[in-house]
């Protein structure tokens, strides 16, 4: 699920930049191009934080421990809390992202989408280790 996710923000990511390329030449369909494919990566950013919120509402089951040999496995752990700060703040980059392009700034569109990337990688990269 999540790999679809990855694929459609990466169909997503090309169809900005060639939205973009074609806006920044004038030419009216690329604004429109451009705002779609921000939209579509905002739907793909709420998808993600949906399930970063699933997941740390169901942080452990009976398994875990406050000894647990993973931080994945310790309920108490602060890594969860961070996990979901991640995704959110990586949510409110990708509609910062969203409103720049709208506005045709594009430039800082990029800026606040490679925030938004960041963000979520990092969190991606607690998701994948959260079960040691």
């Amino acid at each position: 699920m999540i790999g679809l996710v990855l694929l459609a923000a990466v169909v997503a990511f090309a169809m900005y930049v060639v939205g973009m390329q074609y806006a920044r030449e004038g030419v009216q369909w690329g604004a429109w191009v451009a705002s779609f494919a921000s939209l579509l990566t905002a739907v793909g950013a709420l998808f993600l934080t949906v399930v970063a919120f699933y997941v740390s509402s169901r942080k452990c089951d009976e398994s875990c421990s406050d000894n647990a040999e993973s931080w994945g496995q310790s309920a108490s752990a602060w890594q969860w809390d961070i996990m979901l700060l991640f995704a959110i703040a990586g949510f409110c980059a990708t509609g910062v992202f969203v409103a720049f392009t709208i506005r045709r700034q594009y430039v800082r569109a990029g800026w606040s989408l490679l925030a938004a990337l960041a963000l979520f990688a990092v969190w991606g990269a607690f998701f994948a280790g959260r079960r040691g």
